[in-house]
């Protein structure tokens, strides 16, 4: 119920890969068709996605999102809203990054 932390993985949340957040990607509210090509820098998509609901909080000064997916052993990717990739290392801390899992 989410109410204790459990001593053993219980697989019912996760951080989205990097392709899954480029593809879950919006404008106006339709998918913004959007696929990561593997490389940092803009991903392709037929519109440019915006922040924009469910996938952000267009009030949060969050935009960048932590995804799964490690650049290497000390870096992990993130999305832009806007449909960038980068990546950082790990233990980087901003008040603009942040992150969203979800359920299996």
């Amino acid at each position: 119920e989410g109410t204790q932390l459990l001593p053993t993985r219980q697989d019912i949340w996760r951080m989205p890969t990097t392709d899954e957040m480029v593809r879950s990607l919006v404008r106006h509210g339709v998918n913004a068709g959007c696929a990561w090509n593997g490389a940092v820098g803009r991903s392709p998509c037929e519109v440019r996605p915006d922040k924009e609901t469910p996938l952000w909080d267009p009030q949060s000064r969050v935009i960048y999102y932590w995804t799964a997916d490690e650049a290497d052993g000390g870096r992990a990717y993130f999305v832009v809203y806007h449909g960038a990739v980068g990546m950082v290392p790990k233990f980087t801390a901003m008040g603009s990054r942040g992150y969203r899992c979800v359920r299996e």
